[in-house]
This record gives structure tokens, C-alpha cells and sequence, in this order.
């Protein structure tokens, strides 16, 4: 079994077909120490960090397959952007889809925490997605989705399937958005919410985040519960 040590390491990882993408769609891969077995075409590295624009990802080893376009670690992997700290158990990689997965996630800026089972960081799109069981909190106010999509150039947050909760409120819609720096959420589809003893119910609701005001748009129904 061939083993090549290599040294500081920086090198590009992505699959053929993306040989020619631009730089944006690449993943930067840095790492002090490596080992490639020339016969099964496997890197080993130590501490590694992958960077794409302005994610940051560093884990405690890498294992990749050059003939897959795969890579795979796990363990306490830090993950940042912007003024994000996130925090994972583990990641694959898939080169063919450009995809970055992870499971066991959490994190938080100021402004917005968050946890799911699992997360996909789709490069190409620019967007995550967090798909098992995640939860999203805004100063205070609680939303539990079927999935979480954020837009990392837009700083915006889509949940669909959503329930949004805080003491004393209770909301359900079939869509929320939530644009960092504004102090609302938007609830559209089936969109209720109830609290002070009152049922609102309208095709669109704006749900203060501050206050706990809910200004609500179209076919407006207001049930006042005893």
C-alpha cells in the first residue's frame, strides 16, 4: 500500500463536471498535515477547514475519496458566517451535487438561534436547508417547521408547514418569513393566530416580534373565544 505524506496542504474540492464553474462554486480546502494512499485514492488530513465565500467550516479530521469527489468527518465541527457560530456532529460532502450535509446542528448570532437533525448547505443555490425537525427562535417567539430554507446572500429565512409560539401566543400558517434586521415575521397560507383570547385568521399576517402585535391582511376572521 502506496502512502504519501504530504505537507501544509491547500487544495480544491469538486467533482469533473465543475472543473470549469466559476470560483464561486468552489470549496476551498486548508489543512497543516495530510496522507494519500495512492491505491485506494484516499486523502487523510488532520485538522482541516473548508471555505466557501463567506462560510468557514473546521473540523477535527477529513477523510476524502478523490475518486468519488467525497468527504466526510465528525466529532465537534465549527461552522461560522457572518456573525453566525454554529456548532455540528458530523458532515458529508457529495461533490456531484455540490452539497455540503450535516447533522446534529446548532447556532445562534444576536439576532437568531436555531437547531435541526440535519442540514444541507447547497453551494450552487447559495441556500441551507434544515430538514429534521428545526426550530427557529426570534426574541422569544418559537417556530417549528416541516423545513427551514435560508438564503445566506439575503439573510431571509423561509419555514413552510410552520407553527410560531410564544407565552401566550399560538400561531400556525403554511409559510413564514423572516428577514434578519426586520421586527416582524409574515405568516401566509391558512395563516391563525391566537392569543388574548382572540382567534385571528386572514391569508396574511404580519406578527410583531417586539409587542406582539398582529396586523392581519385579507379575508379577515376574528373569533372571540370565552
Amino acid at each position: 500500500m502506496k502512502k504519501v505524506f504530504l505537507g501544509s496542504l491547500i487544495f480544491l474540492l469538486f467533482f469533473p463536471p465543475f472543473l470549469f464553474a466559476q470560483e464561486e462554486e468552489t470549496i476551498l480546502i486548508t489543512t497543516p498535515q495530510a496522507e494519500y494512499d495512492a491505491e485506494t485514492g484516499k486523502i487523510m488530513a488532520q485538522v482541516s477547514t473548508l471555505t466557501w465565500q463567506d462560510v468557514k467550516v473546521v473540523c477535527p479530521f477529513l477523510e476524502i475519496d478523490t475518486q468519488t469527489q467525497e468527504a466526510k468527518s465528525e466529532g465537534n465541527i465549527d461552522i461560522s458566517w457572518g456573525d453566525f457560530q454554529v456548532r455540528a456532529r458530523s458532515l458529508y460532502y457529495r461533490g456531484k451535487e455540490n452539497q455540503l450535509s450535516f447533522s446534529g446542528i446548532e447556532g445562534a448570532n444576536p439576532e437568531v438561534s436555531f437547531s435541526t437533525g440535519e442540514a444541507r448547505f447547497d453551494f450552487d443555490q447559495g441556500k441551507i436547508y434544515f430538514t429534521s425537525s428545526p426550530v427557529l427562535i426570534l426574541q422569544g417567539w418559537e417556530l417549528r417547521a416541516q423545513i427551514i430554507e435560508y438564503a445566506l446572500e439575503e439573510e431571509f429565512w423561509e419555514a413552510q408547514i410552520v407553527t410560531v409560539e410564544r407565552e401566550g401566543w399560538e400561531g400556525r400558517a403554511q409559510r413564514a418569513f423572516y428577514h434578519e434586521g426586520d421586527d416582524f415575521i409574515t405568516l401566509e397560507g391558512r395563516a391563525e393566530v391566537q392569543g388574548d383570547g382572540n382567534l385571528l385568521r386572514g391569508e396574511k399576517m404580519f406578527v410583531y416580534l417586539d409587542s406582539g402585535r398582529v396586523k392581519v391582511e385579507g379575508n379577515v376572521e376574528i373569533e372571540l373565544i370565552p
